[in-house]
């Protein structure tokens, strides 16, 4: 994970919280989606060939409720009576904002990468959302990069997770509370490559102050 990828990701989950946009000459359509319904939030912009996707992070007291709703819904039943179970609270907020059938209207047959992030609570979304369409449109190339996210499903959705989306990279910012949640005792597990930023990890230790967008910022360009 280079420095000019890592920066390209951070700007703009960071511009998912201000609805600002990253000017550009190519994209086709450039789309900040508010859906006061789910209170969610997201950039989405399409080119040519590719399409980006950038989820807000926690910012409301209904995200906060998102986020508290710890127990797993049962989303597929795999092979051997195994069954992918995602966070309920994230998934519902992923489905009653029907963030799919918005994308899915820029899927064409000249989309080949889709690249999604997100911090925090959009860094769920954007595993949620990377997961779905993976598992939806295999053929295109995929790149999901989240900063600070929680753990999202089972062991069972992590590997689904990692068998479709080897591209995924989570950033950890030293003892970021939230990289610690929901913890393994309820069958969480995290997906994806871990990159390490910032301070040591040390068990036990948990910080706030490290969870910032801000924080994350500052680490990366140290």
């Amino acid at each position: 994970m280079n420095f000019g990828k890592l920066l390209h990701y951070l700007n703009y989950t960071d511009r998912s919280y201000y609805d600002v946009y990253i000017p550009s000459k190519t994209a086709i359509k450039t789309e900040y989606v508010n859906n006061k319904k789910t209170d969610i939030q997201y950039i989405l912009r399409v080119y040519e060939n590719s399409i980006l996707i950038a989820f807000r992070g926690t910012d409301s007291v209904r995200d906060m409720i998102s986020n508290m709703q710890f127990f797993k819904k049962t989303v597929c039943n795999m092979p051997g009576g195994r069954k992918i179970r995602i966070h309920s609270g994230f998934f519902k907020a992923y489905t009653d904002a029907k963030i799919f059938d918005k994308i899915v209207k820029y899927i064409t047959d000249k989309t080949k990468r889709i690249e999604i992030t997100g911090h925090s609570y959009g860094g769920a979304l954007a595993l949620i959302c990377a997961a779905d369409l993976a598992h939806r449109f295999p053929d295109i190339e995929y790149e999901v990069v989240v900063f600070g996210s929680p753990r999202t499903g089972n062991k069972a959705f992590a590997e689904f997770f990692d068998a479709y989306l080897p591209g995924t990279f989570r950033i950890e910012n030293g003892n970021d509370i939230i990289t610690k949640l929901p913890p393994p005792v309820f069958g969480y597990r995290h997906v994806g490559k871990t990159y390490r930023i910032g301070s040591p990890r040390i068990p036990f230790f948990y910080s706030f102050k490290e969870h910032s967008l801000c924080s994350y910022r500052q680490k990366i360009f140290k």
